[in-house]
Parts: structure tokens; C-alpha cells; sequence
């Protein structure tokens, strides 16, 4: 609305035009603050236009839009989103980062990477359509992660998918924001049953990241229990060298999955 606004206002100041890409450069220019034109150019723009012929100064602003966000750190419960790592190389050698506005696009750029394609990294879709990673991949050599708002663009401008994504969890007290790619997948049965043979365990999803407290909680939920029901987490310890395996009951309930 606010777009429509301005640009009415520019149109009857220097001519009517029905162009957004003209209408998106007026508005920047007109802002006041300079480091908000790239985004109000990127934003005005239809994303199929990143392969399309434009103008310089257009593509010089997406260019380095995209520059400042693959510089973005992931900060603690935020989400980030995979994206296969042969296409982003693609689209890396398509946009040509390295330029300047000065350089010749269109000439050197390469070709159009294509819809996004994630479909090679999922196991499986689960029904409540969280997305599953295929076991044993790894960061920078089947994947990269990006910041939300480098994915909506990506999105924006080639489509594709599937979208994953993953959140910034904190594992203990002094350790950095980590993207948690795989997240745990905890067996779950009551033992009544595996005490009479008749175990019957469900598949509970959780951040490495929560809490003990947490975890139990959702345990409860899951098989039905009353929330004051005794619950018991045992941490499981197996040693290498005897091949031997030993069991320490979690007594801190505020200990993190990941301990």
C-alpha cells in the first residue's frame, strides 16, 4: 500500500509510467536512507527478472542483496533453510557475486539454474510435514543452509523445493548457535508393555536442545499418561573398547537431550 502510495505520487511528478521496474527504482531513489534501496528494488521486482535482461543498476542491488545475507550468522531460535548444494553452486556461477555494477552481466553470467532442486536430500515427508534428511549428509558438501530471507528470495525467484527448514538451537551454556540439521528420534513405550511383551514403541521427534523436563512432557502426551505419572529417562552409556553397554538414571530434569 505504501508502495502504491509513493508511486502515484512520482508518476504525477515525472510522467506516468506502468513499468514496476521503473517505479521500484523512483521509490528508492526517493527513500531516504540508502541502505534500504537495494530491498525496496529487490522486493518491487518479479524474481523471474533476476535471469532476464535489466537494467544494470537492478541487477548490481540484487546481487548485492545477496551478498550481505550470505554474510547473515545464525542467531539463536531463528530458522534456517537447506538448499542442495549443486544447485546453489549453479545459481552461484548464474548471479556472478564477484561483479561489479560496472561489469557486463549478461555476457559472463551462467546458465539459469533451474526450479530449486531439494528433492535429492529427503528421506521422506512425515505427515505433519516436517521434512526428513536422508542419513549422512553434511553441510558444504551435500548441502548449504541460508538465512529465511535469502530462502524467500531464492523462492521468490526460481521456485522449487521442497522447503527445509531447520532451527538455531543452543546445546549447554557457553556454546555457539548451531543449525540443527538432524534433530532426535526417541523410541517411546510404556513398561507395562515391554515388561509383558507387548512393546509397542512410538517415534517421538525432538530438538537436541530441550530439556529433559520437556522431552518427559511430550512423552506423557504422546502415550496418554497422566502429566503427574512417574517417568524415568535413563541415559545410555556404550563403551567401545568392551563393547559393553551400561544405563545411569537422568536425574536432572533440566539437562539438555543432547547430555
Amino acid at each position: 500500500y505504501f508502495l502504491f502510495l509513493v508511486s502515484e505520487r512520482e508518476q504525477g511528478e515525472q510522467g506516468r509510467s506502468d513499468n514496476p521496474r521503473t517505479l521500484a527504482i523512483v521509490l528508492a531513489q526517493s527513500f531516504s536512507f540508502p541502505c534500504l534501496q537495494p530491498f525496496l528494488v529487490m522486493t518491487a521486482m518479479s524474481m523471474s527478472e533476476f535471469h532476464g535482461r535489466e537494467d544494470a543498476s537492478i541487477v548490481h542491488a540484487q546481487r548485492q542483496l545477496v551478498r550481505e545475507l550470505l554474510a547473515v550468522q545464525p542467531q539463536l531460535d531463528t530458522a534456517w533453510f537447506v538448499v542442495e548444494i549443486q544447485w546453489f553452486q549453479r545459481f552461484l556461477n548464474h548471479a556472478r557475486l564477484d561483479l561489479s555494477e560496472d561489469d557486463d552481466w549478461e555476457s559472463v553470467a551462467g546458465d539459469h539454474p533451474g526450479p530449486i532442486a531439494n528433492h535429492s536430500l529427503v528421506r521422506r515427508v512425515d505427515a505433519d510435514g516436517y521434512v526428513e534428511l536422508k542419513s549422512q549428509l553434511f553441510d558444504s558438501v551435500d548441502f548449504v543452509t541460508v538465512c529465511e530471507r535469502l530462502w524467500e528470495l531464492l523462492f521468490e525467484w526460481f521456485g522449487g523445493g521442497p522447503t527445509i527448514v531447520r532451527p538455531v538451537i543452543s546445546v549447554g551454556r557457553h556454546s555457539a548457535p548451531q543449525i540443527e540439521t538432524y534433530p532426535l528420534t526417541l523410541k517411546v513405550m510404556l513398561c507395562s508393555t515391554l515388561f509383558a511383551g507387548r512393546a509397542n514403541p512410538v517415534h517421538l521427534r525432538c530438538s537436541r536442545g530441550d530439556p529433559l523436563r520437556a522431552v518427559l512432557g511430550s512423552m506423557r502426551a504422546l502415550l496418554g499418561v497422566d502429566e503427574d505419572a512417574e517417568a524415568r529417562v535413563w541415559l545410555t552409556i556404550t563403551t567401545l573398547v568392551r563393547g559393553g553397554t551400561s544405563y545411569t538414571l537422568a536425574r536432572a530434569l533440566t539437562t539438555t537431550a543432547a547430555d
